[in-house]
């Protein structure tokens, strides 16, 4: 396995965390649209957004928070209903990046999309608190695939939160895995706001 960069990251990730497949999930680097996250930053040459329509809006949540925040705010701001859960309050309180996901009105996606985060640090101690929104309007369809990866021996904490909005009519399909080391300490947490006659089905592998 590669050792950690000095001036950048991704040589610190193992190459075959990126090329294994995950339960029930495509490769994650097979070809089709995908977010690629290491330790909780975003890696842009490793993401894709081949294959997506026209208004689909797919990238890291801190980019499009500064380009769109009155799409994520509203969002965002939904978690502070959430009373006593520790893991809710200590993911806002590092919150930095994860995944966005925008579905308009009507789009419906033929592939699915990847979302996956890396954890390592060659030996040392790690943790991330990805937040990641899905936005599913009226009318649309979409097949998330949520994967989180990591090497045996690392020691990790991975603190997620994925918020899911849900518009009428409309259909989110949500995978969730994870297959990190025996070491590693994961905390998934998912919440979704559903609209009239909206179906959101879920599987989850650990």
């Amino acid at each position: 396995r590669a050792a950690p960069a000095t001036n950048g990251f991704l040589s610190a990730i193992p190459q075959e965390l990126l090329a294994t497949e995950g339960p029930q999930a495509p490769g994650p680097m097979a070809r089709g649209p995908r977010l690629v996250f290491f330790n909780g930053r975003f890696i842009k040459s490793l993401s894709s957004q081949e294959g997506l329509p026209a208004g689909v809006l797919l990238g890291n949540l801190a980019e499009f928070l500064q380009t769109h925040p009155a799409l994520i705010e509203p969002l965002l701001n939904r978690m502070n209903e959430v009373k006593d859960h520790s893991f809710v309050h200590l993911n806002t309180a590092f919150l930095s990046d994860g995944a966005f996901v925008y579905i308009p009105r009507g789009t419906v996606l033929s592939a699915p999309v990847q979302l996956l985060f890396v954890s390592g640090n060659g030996g040392g101690a790690t943790v991330a608190h990805p937040r990641n929104l899905i936005i599913a309007e009226a009318g649309s369809q979409v097949k998330v695939v949520e994967g989180y990866v990591g090497t045996e021996g690392e020691r990790t904490l991975t603190n997620s939160l994925t918020q899911i909005l849900i518009g009428a009519d409309a259909l989110v399909e949500h995978d969730r895995w994870q297959n990190e080391g025996q070491q590693s300490f994961h905390v998934g947490i998912t919440h979704v706001w559903e609209g009239r006659q909206s179906r959101y089905l879920s599987n989850a592998v650990n």
